[in-house]
Formats: structure tokens, sequence, C-alpha cells
């Protein structure tokens, strides 16, 4: 009975939805960064904008205390930096 209620105060403390949103999180970033790396004519742009997307979410998660907009907007924000500086390595090569 004591491991009941146990569980239920878990349950309404919220701490197995905000587990479930920081690994849905996790897993978004690395199914995006997975299906990126299997195309054949990758530039530098591409895989800028992967590592900076992924790199961002986790920055993100991070400082939002695993917030999902936080997360979003990190990944968001790191994709479009990512994108412009391997644009920028794109034409010095």
């Amino acid at each position: 009975m004591k491991q009941m209620k146990e569980i239920v105060g878990v349950l309404k403390k919220g701490k197995i939805m905000k587990m479930i949103k920081r690994l849905s999180a996790i897993l978004l970033v690395a199914m995006f960064a997975l299906g990126v790396s299997a195309c054949n004519n990758i530039t530098k742009q591409d895989i800028g904008a992967a590592g900076g997307a992924a790199g961002g979410a986790l920055i993100g998660h991070a400082v939002t205390g695993g917030s999902t907009a936080g997360t979003v907007i990190g990944g968001a924000t790191g994709a479009l930096v990512g994108s412009q500086v391997g644009k920028q390595l794109d034409k010095n090569d």
C-alpha cells in the first residue's frame, strides 16, 4: 500500500511526464541526425544544420529546464547558425 501511494505521488508531481518529454526531445534530434547522415550528396551546410540543430536543442533543453518550447527554439536556432557556418565552409572549399 505504501508503494502505491509513492507511485501516485510521483505521477502527481509530473516527474514521469517531464522524463517522457526529455526522452522525446532527445529521440527526435537523434532521428533527424540519422536521417540527414543517410544522404549521399551531403554538404558541409547540411552537416552544420544537423549538428547545430542537435546542439541547439540540447542547450535549449538544458537552459530552460526541459521545456518543449526551449528545446524546439534551441534546435531551430542551432540549425540556422550551423547551416550558415557550413555554407561559409562550402564556399571556402
